[in-house]
């Protein structure tokens, strides 16, 4: 096990000069060019730079008024709620580190208890995974409690979990420095995985479409045909 990053160690130098690298999946419909431009405004010259829009962002595309909607799950931390939007600036500085990146991305739907296992044992079987566990467990338990509406305990579980921290420690876990990139623009946190997800966004396309029009003058010409 090394020592965790410091500014000295965070990546070798050979590291530094290698190119930044946007990761956008083909699931987006809604992503915009003004999102995507603002994100990379926004990262970092760090090795791994991940997206995030805020719940506040994100409810003007939950149901309402009987009306078709998406209501996304989401990670709470203390003074907010946000949702991966699935874009990513990657740097990587070890080959061990983007296979730990991966796994997570396999287990990434936390809906699933089988997803929710595999995620603690991997945490627990990696070099300074117990701090990163002890993080996922407190916003595991906060989104139970949104679930069953006990905010009070909710907060409570939310309390100490800062978003420096978060990075911190992913930061020493996989040996990269990490940041979280937050953009409250465009729709690339809708992302279609399942088929009602994909009914939903094909209902409400060409209005959400034009709702994200004034933030984004050039949209992504592509629509969900089916």
């Amino acid at each position: 096990m090394g020592p965790p990053p410091t500014s000295d160690n965070i990546y070798a130098p050979v590291i530094v000069n290698r190119p930044q690298v946007l990761f956008v999946p083909a699931d987006i419909p809604l992503v915009t060019g003004k999102e995507i431009d603002l994100f990379i405004q926004k990262a970092d010259r760090v090795d791994y730079c991940l997206g995030v829009a805020s719940e506040d962002y994100l409810k003007r595309f939950y149901p309402r008024g009987g009306e078709p909607g998406i209501k996304m799950s989401y990670l709470y931390l203390r003074d907010q709620a946000y949702r991966i939007n699935n874009l990513h600036i990657a740097r990587l500085s070890s080959d061990s580190a983007l296979g730990l990146i991966q796994k997570m991305y396999n287990h990434r739907h936390q809906k699933s208890f089988w997803n929710r296992i595999c995620m603690i044992w991997k945490l627990m079987v990696t070099d300074w995974g117990f701090p990163v566990l002890s993080i996922y467990l407190l916003a595991q338990i906060a989104v139970l409690a949104e679930r069953f509406k006990l905010y009070p305990v909710q907060a409570l579980f939310r309390k100490s979990l800062l978003l420096a921290d978060v990075e911190a420690e992913i930061s020493r876990w996989l040996n990269i420095r990490f940041k979280v990139v937050e953009v409250n623009a465009g729709g690339a946190a809708l992302d279609i995985d399942d088929e009602k997800t994909y009914k939903t966004i094909l209902q409400v396309f060409p209005k959400w479409r034009k709702m994200l029009a004034p933030v984004d003058p050039s949209p992504c010409p592509l629509a969900p045909t089916g």
